[in-house]
């Protein structure tokens, strides 16, 4: 068996290397691969910078409130300066802390959803969180019609290129008539086809390898990358291009034309990657669609008019009732307009009003987000785009995630700078220096769910290989 091996691999070798059309193929694919990491770094870039420019703005007025406390007192301007120095509302207005989504790991990849969602958060006590200012004004035409990764080519182009080089393994054999000489021989045509095809797989794995590990180079210098990450990767787009070499195999044991076969492959790869995913998609807008923002906007601006018109002593009793642990400063003399406590006690009652909004528009967005996660496993393009983006952290689920970290994190910075605002103190220079700040982190174990998404793919090659040994040539 080993010796037969050999001996088609290296007839198939020289085929390859006598071929030009094969060989432009393969160098068409190797540099499109290449482009498409050349745009998926650019895009990280472009975000990478952006951070950069935050964290830097944020320690330059981090500089600017600490120079306030050494202002010269002898002039009018410094002593303007001097006295406002540590008052919190100056501290939130001028250095609030902010909250990063960085492009992590095997972003340059599969840029996934990055593109559409916010990259960085700035954080306040005043719970704005519907325009947040960490999206780019890009071409609505352009984020249509997505980013062209390296995750967008071997889900698109990469089965194609496999199919167009085998759809011929069976069928041309019999055109030409050699399949004849080979049963006279006493060959088993079934294992040479299937050593034909496998050479195809391994040499199209090659080229996703070889691109893999040039991206797995240039993502070494973004952040994250780990063994596991490099291991889920290979595992992914190794199991992918495995589904479309069993459904190459199974269309080929039909024993059917070349020409018919490849139709059939064609109107495969379109059903699979366009059409069932599209109609899908349709389904899910129409049963659940995603509730409008707009809507969510405008109870806010309604909600903040309410709120601010609420008499002063029914909004403290309110602030005093939903915050026990402040009561002790309940005073019949807060009824300044423009004091802290009526501040910090709007915003308290603005933001536990707007989260019963938020909860309808979170229960429905999940409503739809959860469909289209159970259809996706019906199809396997979606399910290994989707894997894709879990392993460079660019889908769905991962923004999720860090937004609920953001909230988490939002909370402690609202009690942690009301504590100065309500009890009218100033921060001195060591508490602006250790002001709280954001770290995103990771949920344990997260690899494991990862590897989940990827096993109804495991089951379909599976099922595919079983119904393909049935088959006979």
């Amino acid at each position: 068996m080993m010796h037969l091996f050999g001996i088609i691999f290296r007839f198939e070798w020289r085929q390859l290397t006598r071929r030009a059309t094969p060989v432009l193929a393969l160098l068409f694919f190797f540099g499109t691969g290449a482009y498409s990491l050349y745009n998926g770094k650019k895009f990280v870039g472009h975000q990478l910078d952006g951070l950069d420019s935050l964290e830097q703005n944020y320690r330059d007025h981090r500089r600017d409130l600490l120079a306030r406390f050494q202002a010269d007192t002898t002039t009018a301007e410094g002593k303007k300066i001097a006295a406002q120095a540590g008052i919190p509302q100056v501290v939130e207005y001028r250095n609030p802390p902010y909250a990063a989504f960085p492009p992590y790991r095997l972003s340059t990849m599969a840029i996934g959803q990055r593109d559409l969602l916010p990259y960085f958060d700035i954080v306040t006590s005043k719970r704005n969180t519907f325009s947040s200012p960490g999206t780019t004004i890009t071409n609505p035409e352009k984020l249509a019609s997505g980013n062209f990764d390296f995750s967008f080519l071997l889900i698109y182009l990469f089965p194609l290129l496999l199919m167009v080089w085998s759809y011929d393994v069976y069928a041309g054999e019999v055109e030409q008539g050699t399949d004849k000489l080979l049963t006279v021989q006493g060959a088993d045509i079934r294992r040479i086809m299937a050593f034909k095809l496998l050479f195809r797989f391994l040499w199209v794995c090659a080229i996703a390898w070889g691109v893999s590990i040039a991206g797995f180079w240039i993502h070494s210098k973004v952040t994250g990358l780990t063994v596991t990450d490099v291991l889920l990767w290979l595992f992914g787009i190794t199991l992918y291009l495995l589904f479309w070499y069993a459904v190459t195999w199974l269309v080929i044991l039909r024993k059917k034309s070349s020409r018919l076969t490849m139709v059939r492959l064609l109107g495969i790869w379109f059903i699979l990657t366009f059409l069932l995913p599209a109609i899908g998609h349709k389904i899910v807008e129409v049963t659940h669609p995603m509730p409008s923002r707009t809507e969510l906007i405008a109870a806010q601006r309604e909600e903040i008019e309410h709120t601010w018109e609420m008499p002063i002593p029914q909004l403290l009793d309110t602030f005093y009732l939903n915050n026990p642990k402040y009561a002790e400063l309940k005073s019949p003399g807060d009824t300044a307009r423009y004091g802290n406590k009526r501040f910090v006690a709007y915003y308290d009652l603005l933001g536990r009003r707007m989260n019963r909004h938020v909860k309808k528009y979170r229960k429905k967005a999940e409503e739809h987000n959860a469909l289209l996660r159970k259809l996706g496993w019906l199809s396997p393009v979606i399910q290994m785009q989707t894997f894709l983006n879990a392993v460079a952290r660019t889908g769905l689920e991962d923004y999720l995630d860090y937004r609920e970290q953001v909230g988490a994190f939002q909370d402690k910075w609202v009690a942690h700078i009301n504590n100065y605002m309500l009890y009218e103190k100033k921060l001195q220079e060591n508490d602006i220096r250790n002001l709280p700040h954001f770290e995103l982190r990771e949920k344990p174990g997260r690899w494991i769910a990862i590897l989940i998404q990827g096993l109804p793919v495991v089951l379909v090659v599976v099922l595919l290989f079983l119904v393909a040994k049935r088959k006979t040539i």
